[in-house]
């Protein structure tokens, strides 16, 4: 249901409970310092963070046959990449409100416990069938101190949501830098009919200063969240057939 560069993602059931997990699949065969870098990093960040909006590592199993680790987590349904790629979906105001409130919720939490995710695109970000949004894939994911800053890589992000300063190789960053890419996940063309509340959000989370850029709790705080129609509840959205980004890559590949 999903692939990385050093993992790949499967459906599976645990044949105990009869609940259906998503396993994460790391080959250690190889022994490729990054990919053993990687897992250990999404390990150790995810034992820090305990929030509804932040994916939760479950478990972790071995497999001496395979030589792989797998991390277990709840299986999610969809991906926006997905949601936001099918054709039969259409995204009203509130359910975008209700989606970008728990996206800033999300890095929110991070950002108070000094950890920059640096991966947040549309196919990390997975809703349930109850319309709840996590977060995914802290194997990018850095901490930092604003008091003590140290330098960090560039080569972050995939190309197409990387923030000006990173794509001009910047090394001195922080939270800021990550919330630039939260409003690209929404097609340009539609915000030409967005209500005036939502323009300021828009503007001051793709400013090409970072430094005028809102961070999360600012934008929670907007106007955009204050007016009507207000964000929906989670649980009021309606239930999608499964949509994750690997089945937009398929029907495109249909089409074609």
């Amino acid at each position: 249901i999903g692939q990385g560069t050093y993992s790949n993602v499967y459906k599976a059931k645990d044949t105990l409970s009869e609940k259906i997990v998503a396993l994460k699949k790391v080959r250690f065969d190889n022994l490729e310092p990054e990919s053993v870098r990687y897992m250990a990093r999404e390990i150790v960040v995810l034992h820090r963070l305990d929030r509804p909006n932040v994916v939760k590592l479950q478990e972790f199993v071995t497999s001496r046959m395979s030589c792989s680790l797998y991390l277990v987590f709840d299986y999610m349904v969809h991906d926006l990449a997905g949601l936001a790629s099918s054709p039969a979906i259409k995204f009203t105001e509130s359910l975008i409100k209700c989606y970008m409130h728990q996206l800033l919720s999300g890095p929110e939490h991070c950002h108070n416990h000094f950890v920059l995710h640096r991966d947040i695109k549309g196919s990390n970000l997975l809703i349930d069938n109850e319309g709840v949004l996590k977060i995914a894939d802290f194997g990018l994911a850095s901490y930092f101190d604003p008091n003590n800053k140290q330098p960090m890589t560039s080569r972050v992000v995939t190309l197409w949501y990387r923030p000006p300063e990173l794509q001009s190789g910047a090394t001195d960053y922080g939270a800021r830098a990550r919330l630039c890419t939260l409003l690209v996940l929404f097609v340009w063309e539609t915000f030409k009919d967005f209500p005036p509340s939502s323009l300021p959000l828009i503007e001051t989370l793709l400013a090409i200063d970072p430094a005028e850029r809102q961070n999360a709790t600012a934008a929670l705080q907007s106007e955009f969240f204050t007016t009507k129609p207000y964000a929906c509840e989670p649980s009021s959205l309606p239930r999608y057939p499964p949509s994750k980004e690997l089945d937009a890559k398929l029907r495109d590949e249909d089409r074609r």
